[in-house]
């Protein structure tokens, strides 16, 4: 699909339309917002001040879980601040080069999120499959070429979209049914024939979340089968607690963006869309923390310690 092209009427300037129908209470909208963004950095800098302080959490586990909450911050960072300053001021318009630079950092972090939800799975499994060899596999170094090329590999992995994008035609409609630049909404805005690039898009995007989740679901299986030949249901429930909080998390991760992205476009719903898109993008940031922190006995000991 896309749009009617308008001689002389180059877009240059983006309405997003964000949450129609919450006029009026918008200063209300805005404070949700200002207090969710917060709690968001609050939450994910706890854990990452938490494991750079304590000596005892200076472990694989917990070097891969502070980078994936400085993910968050980044990944959330990307977009909120442009939602709470859109519902202060009531300012809608954007322009097309922030627009299609919030798109390709909102991209690639979250691509960065699926890779390095793949490490902490393996690293889990290392962990409790492969336990007499697990510091040797996973020493520091290793921690760090893995958290390094999940951050950069996020970034290389989509800037052939980016640039892709850079070469379509915007003249016409310039009204995006969302609260922020999403790719399948921007697509929509295009002149040009964007059928190929519709489907090079739900390729690669099926392609990566499904070779992310295969690999965290394979190394569970391995995970959930070494714990079922443990001795007692004491030491199984142990055992299990140290990678139940990352399970949770990257069900509701992977579940939301499939949902959305990894679907053809023209049964996409954009209410739909933008009701997923506040869970994933918002809600599961700041539900990340508390799973972590809440099931995790050894960090939530930490914790109190560190603010006591």
């Amino acid at each position: 699909m896309t749009s009617l092209c308008v001689e002389n009427n180059t877009v240059k300037y983006i309405a997003i339309l964000g949450f129609q129908g919450a006029q009026g209470r918008n200063i209300f909208l805005s404070i949700v917002f200002i207090l969710l963004y917060l709690l968001i950095i609050f939450g994910n800098g706890l854990i990452i001040t938490t494991v750079s302080l304590k000596s005892n959490l200076q472990k694989p586990m917990y070097y891969l879980l502070a980078t994936f909450s400085g993910l968050e911050i980044c990944y959330t960072s990307v977009f909120m601040p442009w939602i709470i300053t859109s519902l202060s001021t009531g300012l809608q318009k954007i322009s097309l080069l922030q627009c299609e630079i919030q798109l390709y950092f909102y991209v690639s972090f979250g691509v960065s999120e699926l890779f390095l939800l793949a490490v902490m799975a393996f690293d889990r499994y290392q962990a409790i499959c492969n336990p007499f060899h697990y510091m040797e596999v996973m020493s520091p170094h290793v921690c760090a070429y893995l958290a390094l090329t999940c951050w950069v590999g996020g970034f290389v992995f989509n800037l052939p979209l980016s640039l892709m994008l850079q070469k379509l035609d915007f003249r016409g409609n310039s009204v995006i049914n969302h609260f922020m630049c999403d790719g399948p909404a921007v697509l929509q805005l295009s002149c040009s024939d964007t059928t190929h690039m519709n489907l090079i898009s739900f390729i690669l995007a099926l392609v990566t979340m499904l070779t992310s989740l295969i690999l965290t679901m394979l190394s569970y299986i391995w995970v959930i089968h070494t714990i079922l030949k443990l001795p007692t249901h004491t030491v199984k429930s142990k055992t299990f607690s140290t990678c139940s909080s990352h399970l949770t998390a990257a069900g509701m991760y992977y579940g939301t963006l499939i949902f959305i992205y990894a679907r053809p476009q023209f049964n996409n719903s954009y209410d739909m869309n933008k009701v997923v898109s506040v869970f994933y993008t918002i809600i599961v940031p700041l539900l990340n923390p508390l799973i972590y922190s809440l099931r995790n006995k050894e960090f939530k000991k930490a914790v109190r310690k560190l603010t006591i």
